[in-house]
């Protein structure tokens, strides 16, 4: 599903389109992981098993591991 709408280009000014692009002068992303998603990873590989776990306490617990920070912010401020 394009971002864009199909007419995006043609509100350009004809100064602004510079021609193709070539692929391989595009920078690639570096996916490197933060320190928050190798806390998640590492978290989630040694989860308990949802049997396991007895009570809401236990399974917040779980739950707290496994989610970004930013969103127990959110939901408990």
């Amino acid at each position: 599903m394009p971002i864009h709408p199909p007419d995006a280009l043609d509100t350009l000014p004809r100064s602004a389109r510079i021609g193709p692009i070539d692929p391989s002068t595009v920078p690639r992303a570096l996916n490197v992981p933060t320190a928050e998603e190798k806390r998640i990873e590492k978290a989630r590989a040694t989860l308990p098993h949802p049997q396991s776990v007895l009570n809401l306490l236990e399974i917040e617990a779980r739950d707290i591991a496994q989610v970004k920070r930013f969103s127990w912010l959110i939901l408990y401020p």
